[in-house]
């Protein structure tokens, strides 16, 4: 049930259930927080999220990470009692905020969906840091 919230606020589409039954049992055994399951279960809707976000002529429009940047990043992660986190200065996370948003905005002018594409390990704690700023990237 969590799982399910976590999948629907992030905007990624449940319609294949049974993909999301084989991703969770997939995790039996792991003892997986709520969000830890969700980022397991993501790679079984790829295809599905992929899909939606694509535009007219199959192309999906998206902002990558330089590999430095997600290096960078990845030295500040955290995980806590299943919750991954970055832990960046308030300076730090204004630059990244910022640098993302001219991205972003380049995007959303076209009229395309706010996507960015990183490592997924990375994904849910970059996501949480970048939301109250960010609300409709995925």
């Amino acid at each position: 049930h969590k799982v399910m919230r976590g999948l629907l606020r992030e905007g990624v589409p449940t319609g294949d259930f049974e993909a999301i039954l084989e991703a969770l049992a997939e995790c039996r055994g792991h003892n997986l927080s709520p969000e830890e399951a969700v980022e397991r279960v993501r790679p079984a809707l790829a295809g599905l999220l992929c899909e939606r976000l694509r535009d007219a002529d199959g192309v999906l429009h998206a902002v990558l990470l330089e590999p430095e940047l997600e290096a960078r990043l990845e030295r500040h992660l955290r995980t806590a009692n299943g919750s991954a986190k970055l832990e960046l200065a308030a300076t730090q996370l204004e630059y990244l905020w910022a640098s993302f948003r001219s991205k972003l905005l380049e995007l959303a002018e076209l009229g395309r969906p706010e996507v960015v594409v990183t490592d997924p390990k990375l994904r849910g704690a970059l996501r949480k840091a970048l939301a109250a700023r960010l609300p409709g990237c995925v």
